[in-house]
């Protein structure tokens, strides 16, 4: 026979294990966190082609996750996200260095190139 005390153990327990179901679940879904990083320099691509070649530096415990671009009539702003890697998988060199091109709705034309992680114009070169 079940005494009241038996059934609101059972309750409580039942509410924490569906919490923590929950929770583990939210954790799980939300994917890596990810950091911002400055942006080493950005080269237009050749004529008038609505690309950039973004280079980055940072560290070989990381790994470039994503680029943000915000577009608007004076400027393009960059901004780029690394994630960490697992712990064990950092690289032999402290820290890599790679270039990536970023798409543009329309051509750089005379917009300025604004580094999201900083704030600061970048030279396009």
């Amino acid at each position: 026979m079940l005494t009241r005390s038996k059934v609101w153990l059972v309750a409580t327990a039942v509410a924490v294990i569906g919490l923590a179901a929950g929770l583990g679940v939210r954790w799980l879904t939300r994917g890596p966190a990810t950091t911002t990083t400055p942006i080493a320099s950005v080269a237009t691509a050749s004529g008038n082609s609505p690309e950039l070649e973004v280079s980055l530096t940072y560290s070989s415990c990381d790994a470039l996750d994503h680029i943000d671009v915000a577009e608007d009539a004076r400027t393009v702003t960059l901004t780029a996200h690394l994630r960490s890697r697992a712990p064990g998988s950092c690289g032999t060199v402290p820290t890599t260095t790679t270039s990536t091109p970023v798409p543009l709705k329309a051509p750089l034309d005379r917009r300025t190139v604004v580094d999201g992680a900083t704030g600061s114009p970048i030279r396009t070169g």
